[in-house]
């Protein structure tokens, strides 16, 4: 598919809003499924992208460990994402799956060269992503995959390879997204039974 720009949907804690509203996005880093940068729900699996967010942000509000909501209102927020030729990097076509496993390959070889059965960064997806974006101009990256979107899913642990939601996620967001096409979707008071 030839996208030009993409329509994406982020649920969050409604304490982001004025924040996100004002200076753009912050990005998420760490161990991340794509790689560190801002993730947006885009293209309907099974239900709309925006439902994705709005579910991921009222999932996301619970602490297993404290067995408490960390926060009780949510927001839904739709954000224009550019694509911009050679920054976007589709993982559901040949072309950006070759890419990936080129770089994978590259590492792998690295290891085997250097005798050592691990590097000092892991092997994950997000790792090799990473690498992905310091060898090249890619700043933003689709996937379709599985994300535990409810309750049930996360206290279980679910685990599936059939992806149920298509993820859009932008490294450097203040270059890649114009902050005036951010706007609010919806927004929620998170129930205790979610």
């Amino acid at each position: 598919m030839d996208y030009k720009k993409i329509i994406g949907y982020h649920g969050t804690d409604a304490k982001n809003e004025d924040s996100i509203l004002k200076n753009n996005f912050a990005e998420s880093s760490g161990k991340q499924w794509l790689g560190n940068g801002v993730y947006f729900f885009v293209e309907e699996i099974l239900n709309p992208p925006d439902i994705d967010a709005e579910n991921w942000a009222i999932v996301t509000s619970w602490n297993n460990d404290s067995k408490i909501n960390t926060y009780l209102n949510y927001i839904v927020l739709e954000a224009e994402i550019e694509l911009n030729g050679n920054i976007f990097l589709d993982l559901d076509t040949v072309e950006g799956l070759e890419i990936f496993n080129i770089v994978r390959s590259a590492i792998l070889e690295k290891l085997k060269i250097a005798k050592k059965k691990r590097l000092k960064n892991d092997l994950s997806d997000s790792a090799i992503i990473e690498e992905i974006k310091k060898q090249t101009k890619v700043k933003i990256i689709k996937k379709k995959m599985y994300v535990k979107l409810t309750s049930f899913e996360r206290k279980n642990k679910l685990f599936s390879r059939i992806p149920n939601v298509s993820i859009l996620v932008v490294s450097n967001p203040i270059e890649n997204i114009n902050k005036h096409t951010i706007k609010i979707k919806n927004k929620g008071e998170i129930k205790n039974d979610s």
